[in-house]
């Protein structure tokens, strides 16, 4: 984050995130991403009070979101639990110049895959490797042309880390020799 100036306590010194996955929308803050972070009062918890070009704050969490809030929730105007008043003159508005994110690899160390397949006569179970908070679309084909796959289901909700999606529209007559799988993020 940059920060505003030593000069005016406008400063912002004390923020909150809140974060939304492609499926919440942006207006489901919260719904399946509950790490809600805040960081403020004096350093190093909160945001300095001069001229740092940039500071950074780390999370005790992964977060993988579509969408932040970012919530000011106070400034250098009233010191953090002092009561007393500005630390420097300014104003009582909160200000800050720019927020950035890390983009990091949306795949953990875990490798998105399918881990298991169970077939009991009528209908299939996969197991994959998943994300909290992320929609899947499930496919299958019988020869994996690329015209053959047909979707499933596109609304496979993530169950944690590991999901699990049963097949039950396998065709009874014939049963088929052989069936393909695959598991995509829903777009």
């Amino acid at each position: 984050m940059w920060g505003y100036t030593a000069t005016n306590s406008n400063g912002l010194s004390e923020f909150s995130l809140r974060f939304a996955t492609n499926s919440d929308g942006p207006d489901g803050f919260g719904t399946s991403i509950t790490y809600n972070p805040t960081f403020g009062g004096p350093p190093p918890d909160g945001m300095e009070i001069d001229d740092i070009p940039r500071q950074s704050f780390s999370f005790e969490e992964t977060a993988f979101a579509r969408y932040v809030e970012f919530t000011c929730v106070d400034n250098w105007f009233t010191a953090p639990g002092d009561g007393t008043g500005g630390v420097v003159p300014g104003g009582d508005r909160v200000g800050f110049g720019e927020i950035a994110f890390a983009i990091v690899d949306p795949i953990s160390s875990t490798p998105f895959a399918i881990t298991d397949i169970v077939f009991d006569g009528t209908e299939v179970t996969l197991t994959f490797n998943s994300r909290p908070g992320v929609s899947y679309t499930a496919w299958r084909s019988d020869n994996m042309a690329p015209d053959t796959w047909a979707e499933m289901d596109d609304n496979v909700s993530s169950q944690g880390d590991v999901t699990v999606f049963v097949d039950k529209t396998l065709p009874q007559e014939p049963v088929p020799n052989r069936v393909f799988y695959r598991i995509s993020v829903t777009e």
